[in-house]
């Protein structure tokens, strides 16, 4: 998907950008004790390489069942699981990273829950899923309502998408 955002105009699909990007830098700084920066659109020449990637995805249940993921490169990855977990990186397996990253879309998803509550832009939680590989890409039909928003704390890129299918 390339940086430019297919137009969002409902008032749930504004609810939802504005209370998810509060959700993130909530989440990373209170887990991971990381400040994280909201990168302006004209500063998205970094995007994360298809080679050595993770996505973590949760379907979240509601008017247009929106698709949320986090997208990070493995290091980043790593590092960020690490803090939040307290393991070191060089020991975190396969799984602890997979499990990580879906733990954290899933803190997101419940902190953007949590943020939405006494509105009437609820939703229910699915079971978050990781995609892990090389050269992948998620595409989204053309003209799919969606928003990209990225993060950055030192050399750590992270992506959030909204795809309001």
């Amino acid at each position: 998907m390339d940086s430019t955002s297919n137009i969002i105009n409902t008032s749930m699909e504004l609810a939802l950008e504005k209370e998810f990007s509060k959700a993130v830098t909530e989440v990373i700084n209170t887990m991971a004790g990381l400040e994280i920066l909201e990168l302006d659109k004209d500063s998205y020449c970094h995007s994360i390489s298809k080679n050595d990637k993770i996505t973590g995805a949760m379907l979240l249940s509601c008017e247009n069942n929106p698709l949320f993921s986090i997208t990070l490169s493995k290091d980043s990855a790593s590092l960020l699981v690490s803090y939040i977990t307290g393991i070191p990186c060089f020991e975190l397996t396969p799984d602890d990273l997979c499990d990580g990253i879906a733990e954290l879309v899933n803190m997101v998803a419940g902190r953007s829950k949590a943020l939405l509550s006494g509105t009437e832009y609820h939703y229910e939680l699915t079971s978050p899923l990781t995609i892990i590989g090389n050269d992948y890409t998620i595409i989204f039909k053309k003209n799919t309502p969606s928003l990209l928003k990225r993060y950055q704390s030192g050399d750590m890129v992270i992506e959030l998408n909204i795809c309001f299918l």
